[in-house]
């Protein structure tokens, strides 16, 4: 599985300091032994969701019966299906899984696919009504999926005893940028556009000032702070991964956690 190697063992060799690891990357995380996780940008609440065209007329897994789902390869994204399905009654071929790659949006919007899974909530759902789409999606934690943790600073046990200082004042850095886009949303877009990298990645104004909302409205939802991570909802991702089969051994969540900052 791709997602075991990469970056996670660059940070377990202590190649690199740090790193941000999304939750189709948990597998990696947890064998990036020894790894430590610092905070989460998006601490509880989903942030892939599956989404399709309004007028396909899809509004609960059930729905999804016969049709033709898209995703990017990941095998966490096939475990999210895979897991609605049977939430839902139904079996896992009761809707046909296919490869699109990174094209979920294009393969659904030329009719390739009639939805996708991996989409993020703050890109693909705003981009996609820019482009006069209007747009569903199911929350997979609202379907049998547990509550995860998205996006978040990785390191390695070493780094986390050495650097500690360092990193520490990294993350207030970060916290410190996040109360000020906070406060001032539209400064933040600002500054977003002009640092992007427009020759390969152009980015839309009126996109991603939804997509600012969108990551601002999650990022502190139910109470968990900017940063904070809840043990809990790292135990249950682990046992949901191990039932899965998504990993093959288990790990402490209290082992992994690393608290430098409040």
């Amino acid at each position: 599985m791709p997602m075991l190697g990469g970056v996670f063992e660059l940070v377990a060799r202590t190649c690199i300091v740090i790193a941000i690891a999304g939750h189709t990357s948990f597998a990696g995380v947890c064998f990036a032994d020894p790894a430590a996780w610092l905070a989460a940008l998006v601490p509880i609440v989903p942030y892939y969701f599956c989404v399709m065209k309004k007028y396909k007329n899809i509004k609960t897994v059930a729905d999804l019966k016969g049709k033709k789902i898209g995703y990017g390869g990941s095998v966490l994204n096939e475990a999210f299906v895979k897991t609605m399905l049977k939430n839902a009654g139904l079996k896992e071929d009761d809707a046909e899984l296919i490869d699109v790659g990174f094209e979920l949006m294009s393969s659904m919007t030329t009719g390739q696919v009639d939805a996708t899974i991996g989409g993020f909530v703050s890109h693909e759902v705003p981009e996609l009504e820019n482009q006069g789409f209007t747009v569903n999606y199911i929350k997979p934690t609202e379907n049998g999926v547990p509550d995860y943790t998205e996006l978040v600073f990785v390191t390695s046990k070493e780094n986390a005893e050495k650097n500690a200082d360092k990193l520490t004042r990294f993350l207030r850095a970060t916290k410190k940028g996040y109360e000020h886009v906070k406060a001032n949303p539209e400064k933040g877009v600002e500054n977003l556009l002009k640092n992007q990298n427009t020759e390969n990645f152009p980015l839309n104004k009126d996109v991603e000032t939804k997509s600012v909302a969108t990551i601002l409205s999650l990022a502190e939802k139910d109470g968990a702070p900017f940063l904070s991570q809840s043990e809990e909802t790292w135990t249950n991702n682990i046992k949901w991964m191990l039932d899965t089969g998504i990993i093959t051994k288990s790990v402490d969540a209290k082992d992994m956690i690393v608290k430098l900052v409040d």
